[in-house]
């Protein structure tokens, strides 16, 4: 017997500036095709070990139960709002952590990242612990899926570093001593180019 899990995803709704993000889920992909619309509203979801964590309204972190079917979803919380950073916020999962990273930019005629904050969960304290060292990690921070890779497993890249793109912010953050090299599009040539 083939067993289908339910599948969980975040939905814009609204227009412009008022655009919130609705969870939707289904129980059974493949063999249904009702999605139902929770209450809920949330920025990002990530499997962890096994668990469904979903990052909500100022850095609320709630771990989703119920997708059986049975009844309509519940949300636990494990993080208080206390724990709330300015700016946009997005889960990435880093071998057996759960990172919670905080993109900080600055807006001047267009967005322009000035730094990162990144902070790995205690589920023991409930609380996110400051990271200031990834050593061989490096995050990669995009619109649609971010996500973590060992450097030295890929020629080229570094680790302690955070590769950032959305729309036309473009760049890599040195978590160490808080730079920002910024990568622009060149007209000569094609891809992208440090400056």
């Amino acid at each position: 017997m083939v067993s289908h899990p339910p599948a969980v995803l975040i939905l814009p709704t609204g227009h412009m500036k008022m655009i919130t993000y609705k969870l939707v889920f289904i129980t059974r992909p493949g063999k249904d095709d009702a999605w139902t619309e929770t209450e809920y509203s949330c920025k990002d979801l990530k499997l962890y070990n096994g668990v469904i964590y979903a990052l909500g309204c100022y850095g609320k972190v709630c771990v989703l139960k119920g997708l059986d079917g049975s009844s309509l979803p519940t949300m636990q919380s494990v993080i208080s709002l206390d724990n709330y950073e300015e700016g946009s916020v997005l889960l990435i999962e880093m071998s057996s952590d759960l990172l919670k990273v905080v993109q900080i930019s600055s807006y001047v005629g267009r967005f322009k990242t000035q730094c990162f904050k990144v902070f790995k969960l205690d589920l023991g304290e409930s609380k996110w612990v400051e990271v200031e060292y990834l050593g061989n990690i490096v995050l990669f921070v995009c619109l649609s899926y971010s996500f973590s890779l060992m450097a030295s497993n890929f020629p080229g890249c570094k680790g302690n570093y955070i590769y950032f793109f959305s729309h036309d912010d473009k760049g890599i953050f040195n978590l160490e001593d808080g730079t920002v090299e910024t990568i622009y599009q060149s007209n000569a040539h094609c891809g992208y180019q440090l400056h």
